[in-house]
């Protein structure tokens, strides 16, 4: 019971943090790592904007089943901040994330926001477990991302879309050149696009960079493939033996929760985590498959996110939008969400997902989408606080 209270107090002081906003540099972050240590453990950091998390997870996964002490972490969550801090699959414990928020806390003299404490905390752990690899998510954009104090051996871009233009530049080749901040020169560089102005840039910083072809029906596949390129070119700066066969089994059993997951069935309902029109695009194709079906979407959005474009690209394929909210004090209240005249907008999340259900039969879909944040609390909401990423036994 004393570690629970102790986890609170830490959590709600941890949440505090979250109205420090965002601090776009790295000093912060490096005056708390020198007084941390220094991390020795191989960095494999993981930037784009759109599946990073799908490709993290890959990698993830294939060291795992390598027989290596694999560290994740990624951002947000879905249902427990826990999830952004995993080790061979395990979250890390209340225990262990109460002391190691406790010790940080006690170490900060600079002020740092949520995610740079959320990202020392991680950096931390998988220092004092002694990792053999650690796979990091990127958080925003990559050239003042609070983990690019780290030293990468490999770094990854999946890919460069219109996001946070406030921060980033309100063009491809501007954010391109933001995510290209995470690559180191003369290491090598994973490039899921061809995208000029990055590829410019990795050569001007003296990066070898490799970029990904194929010929994809699926930005999975194209993501399992950036995922096994990136461990070849691991093994290599290792000194490691590298199979390709294997590595793409590993990379193609991971499961990413929130991406295209079908957890339940009569009717069916799926949740995508899918948030911009990038990431509509490849939720379009992925939809193709039930084309005689009809889809009723459940959705929500963030206030800094393309909203618009999205519900454009989706909607020849959606038969009715239900427009909900999230509570995040970013999120989006339904009524000013621009969508079709048709949309059923209800603030609550209870009674619009009510609502949802009756407008859906054994021969429809429920899609859920718009916000990782709204998946979260999806899956709250059907499956209780305690629900973690995965429905639990039995639901589905």
């Amino acid at each position: 019971m004393l570690i629970e209270k102790l986890t609170l107090n830490s959590l709600l002081r941890l949440e505090q943090r979250i109205e420090r906003g965002w601090r776009l540099g790295l000093n912060g972050m490096r005056a708390l790592l020198d007084k941390l240590g220094r991390p020795e453990f191989p960095v494999i950091l993981v930037a784009g904007t759109n599946g990073k998390g799908s490709v993290c997870s890959a990698l993830h996964n294939y060291f795992r089943e390598r027989g290596f002490k694999t560290g994740l972490t990624t951002s947000p969550h879905l249902c427990d901040i826990k999830e952004r801090i995993v080790i061979n699959g395990a979250p890390i414990s209340q225990p262990d994330f109460e002391r190691i928020y406790e010790k940080i806390e006690s170490l900060d003299d600079q002020q740092a926001t949520y995610f740079e404490t959320l990202s020392a905390m991680a950096i931390e752990y998988f220092k004092e477990e002694k990792v053999d690899v650690a796979i990091v998510e990127v958080g925003l954009g990559g050239r003042l991302d609070a983990f690019n104090v780290l030293d990468p051996v490999l770094s990854v871009i999946t890919s460069v879309g219109l996001e946070h233009t406030q921060w980033l530049g309100d063009t491809l080749e501007k954010i391109a050149v933001e995510k290209a901040g995470i690559v180191r020169k003369g290491r090598p560089a994973i490039l899921g696009t061809n995208l000029p102005a990055l590829k410019n840039e990795c050569n001007r910083i003296g990066a070898e960079s490799h970029i990904v072809k194929y010929n994809f029906d699926s930005f999975r596949n194209l993501n399992i493939e950036i995922a096994v390129k990136s461990a070849e070119l691991f093994c290599r700066t290792q000194n490691l033996k590298f199979e390709e066969d294997f590595c793409r089994e590993a990379c193609s059993r991971a499961n990413w929760p929130g991406r295209f997951q079908i957890i339940q069935s009569n009717p069916t309902v799926i949740l995508d985590a899918a948030h911009n029109p990038h990431a509509a695009e490849a939720l379009h194709k992925l939809l193709l498959q039930f084309s005689e079906k009809k889809i009723v979407a459940l959705a929500a959005f963030l206030n800094d996110k393309d909203h618009q474009n999205f519900i454009r690209i989706l909607d020849d394929r959606v038969n009715q939008w239900v427009i909900t909210e999230v509570s995040n004090k970013r999120g989006l209240n339904a009524e000013e969400v621009k969508a079709p005249s048709s949309a059923i907008k209800i603030s609550n999340l209870f009674k619009a997902y009510e609502k949802a259900l009756s407008l859906v039969d054994n021969e429809s879909i429920l899609l859920v989408t718009g916000s990782i944040y709204l998946l979260g609390e999806f899956l709250k909401l059907k499956y209780g606080e305690n629900c973690g990423p995965f429905p639990p036994e039995g639901k589905i």
